[in-house]
């Protein structure tokens, strides 16, 4: 079901050059969100690039932003000089192609936060989401990535061994096709059940219309990679499809452009996950396919495998090799046991 009016990707693209030159919130997020209305206390030279002129391309702030001179600053002005110039800059970056790291900065100045969340990133830049206990606990990057994308990244549990364990109560996973006059989005949910044991799910406006569940084996880190291309969605979690070019209609997908996130689903009270080494990149239809493993050299290598050969053809005329070798034998043996006898 569509909800009011469902902006396509160069009207996001459109919001977020006006965003960073300035203008009122939206959405989930009300509050103000030019750049000028929360660089009053850094530097000159932060202040002067978010504030350019009213003409100025998206490209000529990201370059103003990368002129201003980074001696001097507070850890907290190079926090947000840095997130900003990530914010002008990543949708022509995932355009070029390739892979492009999405870092997580202290003010999270790069994402729209549902009312009910509680996101934070870390000293070591991990983004961490406090449980609220709401089923729609959302983080929204407002900078348009495209609309054919993957999105692989690292998730992980913290939840006190106190909480009672959940069939299906409490998860968190990466969001992608969010507009702000939309229902849902592609959520590609993994649900914690207990310490060891986890299930994934794809699903947009409802989990009644959804991939079917599949369990796996939770780790410490749980690496996922989501990808949605020519109407077609590719899962995985931990190097394991979840699902593999499945048709989104069947989702009830109500658009194919939008926003990628994060959503977290009724983490409970004094619980947190935590989300590190995102990266993101422009695909085919063709990049569906489940990706190989990782190779990493801290995995045990692996044993050298016994293959067992099928017999090799015997020569023609074989048999007449084995009847005189037999005749052999006994031209040997045979006057031994006579001369015994006698």
């Amino acid at each position: 079901m569509l909800v009011g009016f469902i902006p396509g990707f160069e009207t996001l693209k459109t919001a977020h050059h006006r965003v960073v030159r300035g203008g009122d919130g939206c959405g989930e997020n009300p509050c103000p969100v030019g750049f000028e209305t929360t660089t009053h206390e850094f530097h000159e030279g932060i202040r002067a690039a978010a504030n350019p002129k009213p003409k100025s391309t998206l490209e000529d702030i990201h370059a103003t932003f990368l002129k201003v001179d980074e001696k001097g600053l507070t850890a907290d002005a190079l926090a947000y000089l840095h997130e900003l110039r990530q914010m002008t800059g990543l949708t022509k970056a995932v355009e070029a192609g390739g892979w492009v790291d999405l870092r997580f900065h202290k003010h999270l100045t790069s994402f729209y936060q549902s009312e009910r969340g509680d996101w934070q990133v870390d000293d070591e830049g991990v983004l961490v989401s406090h449980g609220t206990g709401h089923p729609r606990n959302r983080l929204i990057l407002r900078v348009p990535v495209g609309k054919d994308i993957e999105v692989k990244g690292e998730i992980a549990f913290d939840v006190p061994e106190s909480m009672p364990a959940t069939s299906m109560g409490r998860g968190i996973g990466p969001m992608l096709c969010w507009t702000p006059g939309c229902d849902g989005g592609l959520l590609a949910m993994i649900y914690q059940h207990n310490a060891t044991s986890a299930c994934s799910r794809a699903y947009c406006t409802s989990s009644g219309v959804a991939t079917s569940d599949v369990t796996f084996s939770l780790k410490e880190w749980n690496t996922f990679s989501i990808r949605k291309a020519d109407g077609k969605l590719s899962y995985e979690v931990n190097g394991s499809p979840m699902v593999t070019s499945y048709d989104l209609e069947r989702l009830q997908l109500e658009v194919e452009e939008g926003l990628i996130g994060f959503s977290a689903y009724r983490m409970p009270f004094g619980s947190t996950a935590r989300i590190r080494n995102v990266s993101l990149r422009k695909i085919a239809a063709s990049d569906l396919a489940p990706a190989p493993p990782p190779s990493s050299k801290s995995q045990p290598e692996a044993r050298p495998s016994v293959a067992v050969s099928a017999p090799s053809t015997l020569p023609a005329g074989w048999w007449k090799w084995a009847i005189l070798g037999v005749m052999l034998i006994i031209g040997i043996y045979l006057p031994r046991l006579i001369s015994k006898e006698e």
